[in-house]
């Protein structure tokens, strides 16, 4: 979850990036919505436990999160990528 992004992240970018604990998270979260996203076209599981599984224990938070990111709900976005297939 949120624990082994950070951990990755913090051995794996560039000093300056290190340095901005900000940037880090930002980091963290981007990829970590990017594995919910893929998890919300490949999978059946409840956008709570996507949420769960990777690291937001605050479905709430995650949703607004998430649409903050793509510009949809996650909920919007699963139904669109179902009408897609």
């Amino acid at each position: 979850g949120v624990e082994f992004m950070t951990r990755l992240l913090d051995d794996g970018v560039p000093f300056l990036v290190k340095r901005n604990a900000r940037g880090a998270r930002h980091l963290a979260g981007t990829a970590l919505l990017a594995k919910a996203k893929e998890m919300l076209e490949e999978t059946r599981g409840s956008i709570r436990a996507i949420a769960a599984q990777v690291g937001y224990d605050d479905v709430y938070h995650f949703s607004k999160l998430f649409k903050k990111y793509y510009g949809v709900s996650p909920l919007y976005y699963r139904k669109a990528a179902i009408d897609t297939e």
